[in-house]
């Protein structure tokens, strides 16, 4: 089985939407941006998803601290939490998945290539046993 090897500007597209997200996220005040009304948001996953109750718990906050029904929620102050939450859980670690794959892909891949297989190098140690195979 071929695996498409990700490209340099594949990874320096994902870098710089993955850095702007984050800027997004920690140097704008909440309510700047505007989302599209979205209705039924958490009907859109099925409810044994993480996703799903991950919704479903952000809007039965803010139900709770608004003292209203949960369905009164505006949708977009639920969306907005959740793509807080989920990012907040990303982190630093997407960073440290693109650097690696990154230093892989260059080390260990063959530059000729436009899917993953060895580099030439590393199926000639392999096939001669440098590894003591």
């Amino acid at each position: 089985m071929n695996i498409s090897k990700a490209t340099r500007e594949d990874i320096d597209k994902t870098r710089e939407f993955l850095q702007f997200m984050e800027n997004l996220f920690e140097s704008k005040p909440y309510g700047l941006y505007s989302f599209h009304d979205e209705s039924r948001l958490c009907s859109s996953f099925p409810e044994d998803l993480d996703e799903y109750k991950l919704l479903q718990r952000i809007r039965d906050g803010f139900a709770t601290e608004k003292g209203c029904e949960p369905s009164k929620v505006d949708n977009r102050l639920v969306l907005y939490e959740a793509i807080v939450t989920m990012y907040k859980r990303c982190d630093i670690h997407w960073n440290r998945v693109l650097m690696s794959a990154d230093i892989l892909i260059d080390s260990c891949c063959d530059p000729c290539e436009t899917h993953l297989t060895w580099h030439p190098f590393i199926e000639r140690a392999v096939d001669n046993g440098y590894y003591g195979e």
